[in-house]
């Protein structure tokens, strides 16, 4: 059937109306959050996927984000579909014109854990209100309010998005930079062992965790001094800090051979000091709590020791970073395991090595990691005995040798002696000599 050149015209009409239509809406929804559609005067952002937090299939959310849409339709509310990245992504909906008791029902209807709710103030302010739960199932409760949301179009994570051109955040929680206080402050108003397992529940969405951190972390006043950021260091290091769950050890320094990419640019050793600003500045976004850390490893090099943060996060910004290794220490009741991880592959982090204690290198000047000048650590994932005869050790590399196929043997020698990295060249040295040769068969 051929198609005549009215019926073309049409066809196009009706697609060019199509595209202006939606960048009208676009447009509209991001007066609407802003406060500056007069028709606008209240709204509800909120979703029906991952009930409670907790991941869905997909299956399951498209059904149940359909049900919620046609809930909306038969109801004659108007409507805007949008797209978040908390650490994941989910889809949610700008519903406009809604009271607070109807997006609260809607909350309940389709089991979720929280929603926002934006009210236009007669002043011309705008309202942003986080609604959230006590715990699993209770009503929602006003937790939060702010009168500012933040344009974050750049961003490639923690935001909504609007269009390609905006991308907003409203900033609930506070953000932090170090512990600003100590969680057991927060006893009276959350139950703070409860929340901090389950900021590390793999089960939960990224958003749930990224709100529960926002909790913990980032809605506190008062902050502590140097000093007492020192000693939790230590004491989460050493096992004995209150609500440490799990500490990652990691950097952006010294990308692996290069291969971090900005703008087409590579970037090397030179750029270190960018690269941490960008970690931290993640860190922060994240409600992530952390603390700076020295190290010398042959070169001296910064890290960061990260608070109860889940082990597929630290590989998330091990990859971004382009590093090849990190530590994740993981703590139950008296005891820690520490565990050296090594990336394999394209983006696949291995464990390579346990051991469950440090330790104490106050008086080295080499291979350590420094939280003060009183505390230097160490972790003995390759158990090196530097006493070792120069015989011993030649006799002993056939069969060190033996543990590698030639590739990646060739990989790790490379690595020692080229790599921009002293920690990695010290990890290296100790993958390639230090199990077999000091005795750890």
């Amino acid at each position: 059937m051929r198609i005549t050149k009215t019926e073309l015209k049409n066809i196009i009409k009706e697609s060019v109306k199509d595209v202006l239509n939606e960048t009208s809406r676009r447009q509209k929804a991001q007066q609407a959050i802003k406060g500056k559609n007069r028709r606008v005067l209240t709204m509800a952002i909120l979703s029906a996927e991952n009930p409670m937090g907790m991941k869905a299939d997909k299956k399951y959310n498209n059904e149940s984000n359909d049900e919620l849409l046609r809930h909306l339709t038969i109801g004659h509310y108007k409507f805007f579909k949008t797209k978040g990245n908390y650490d994941g992504f989910e889809n949610s909906i700008m519903i406009y014109n809604i009271d607070i008791d109807d997006a609260l029902y809607l909350a309940y209807k389709y089991n979720q854990e929280s929603l926002i709710f934006v009210d236009m103030q007669k002043d011309d302010s705008v309202s942003y209100q986080f609604w959230k739960g006590d715990d699993n199932n209770s009503k929602l409760k006003l937790q939060h309010e702010k009168h500012e949301i933040i344009d974050v179009t750049d961003a490639d994570d923690y935001y909504t998005q609007i269009s390609k051109h905006f991308k907003f955040r409203i900033p609930f929680f506070e953000q932090v930079e170090q512990i600003h206080q100590e969680l057991l402050l927060k006893e009276n108003k959350y139950n703070v062992d409860r929340m901090i397992v389950e900021s590390l529940d793999s089960k939960r969405t990224g958003k749930s965790k990224y709100v529960i951190r926002g909790e913990l972390y980032g809605d506190t006043k008062t902050s502590i001094n140097e000093t007492s950021r020192r000693q939790k260091a230590q004491q989460a290091i050493t096992n004995n800090a209150e609500n440490i769950r799990t500490i990652a050890i990691f950097t952006s320094d010294n990308p692996r051979f290069d291969d971090v990419i900005d703008n087409g640019e590579t970037l090397g050793k030179e750029d270190n000091p960018a690269l941490k600003n960008s970690l931290l500045y993640q860190l922060k976004l994240g409600y992530y709590a952390y603390f700076c850390v020295k190290g010398k490893y042959g070169s001296k090099e910064d890290s960061l020791i990260v608070y109860n943060i889940p082990l597929q996060d630290v590989e998330y910004l091990c990859k971004r970073y382009g590093q090849e290794s990190f530590i994740f220490i993981s703590f139950k009741e008296n005891t820690m395991k520490a565990t050296y991880y090594e990336q394999q592959g394209k983006g696949v982090f291995t464990p390579k090595s346990e051991c469950d204690s440090f330790v104490n290198m106050a008086d080295a000047d080499d291979l350590y990691t420094q939280i003060s000048r009183s505390f230097k650590f160490q972790f003995p994932f390759f158990d090196g005995k530097h006493d070792v005869e120069f015989e011993q050790q030649i006799s002993k590399l056939n069969e060190c040798h033996s543990r590698f196929d030639d590739d990646e043997l060739h990989n790790r020698l490379t690595t020692i002696l080229e790599s921009k990295s002293g920690y990695n060249k010290w990890a290296n040295r100790g993958q390639v000599y230090g199990n077999n040769l000091y005795g750890k068969q």
